[in-house]
């Protein structure tokens, strides 16, 4: 993999990802899985809770109520498959 990597844990790579509208790529053993974190059409970045991360952690708001709706608005995605990107947003964005 030829990319800056941001952040190994568990055998699981973030890289900043390659899809102009999506934050973060997720790799395991060097597989693409997914691609998750919003970006608007403009290129600037959608807040979230707290970037565990880093590389966008200057749009963090730390707001609980915007969190709790966050987590209220997405408890039925697939948040337990590791290709699902709610699954990732879940852990590490929020």
């Amino acid at each position: 993999m030829n990319r800056k990597i941001f952040f190994e844990k568990d055998g699981f790579t973030f890289v900043k990802s390659k899809r102009k509208n999506k934050k973060y790529d997720v790799y395991h053993d060097d597989v693409y899985l997914t691609s998750f974190g919003a970006i608007h059409p403009n290129g600037e970045p959608y807040e979230q809770y707290e970037d565990k991360i880093g590389e966008y952690s200057r749009w963090n708001h730390f707001d609980e109520r915007r969190r709790a709706n966050y987590r209220k608005r997405h408890k039925h995605t697939n948040i337990n498959s590791i290709s699902s990107p709610a699954f990732w947003s879940w852990r590490y964005l929020w």
